[in-house]
């Protein structure tokens, strides 16, 4: 039987093996749920995701769902960059 799990990292590879370097049949978006095969190799787990299986890094996964709140800022706007730009130069002693 499989454990219920879910995709912590922003956007999960799935691998055809357990390695990098073979090919990737899927990529699953982050909060999906996936059910865990129990089968181990390495940093790698097996899993079923809708119609697919393969192997993703196990460190990518969770038993809770992840909130919506962690999000990781990648980007910033125009507008992020200009305040902290403005607050950098205001605090420079001549």
């Amino acid at each position: 039987y499989a454990d219920d799990l879910f995709v912590k990292s922003r956007l999960l590879k799935v691998y055809d093996k357990p390695s990098r370097r073979s090919s990737i049949v899927s990529v699953i978006p982050r909060g999906e749920m996936v059910q865990s095969m129990r089968k181990i190799q390495g940093m790698y787990i097996q899993i079923k995701y809708q119609n697919t299986s393969g192997w993703v890094v196990k460190h990518s996964l969770t038993r809770d769902l992840p909130s919506k709140t962690d999000r990781v800022q990648i980007f910033r706007s125009d507008e992020s960059i200009k305040e902290k730009a403005q607050k950098n130069a205001s605090s420079i002693n001549i």
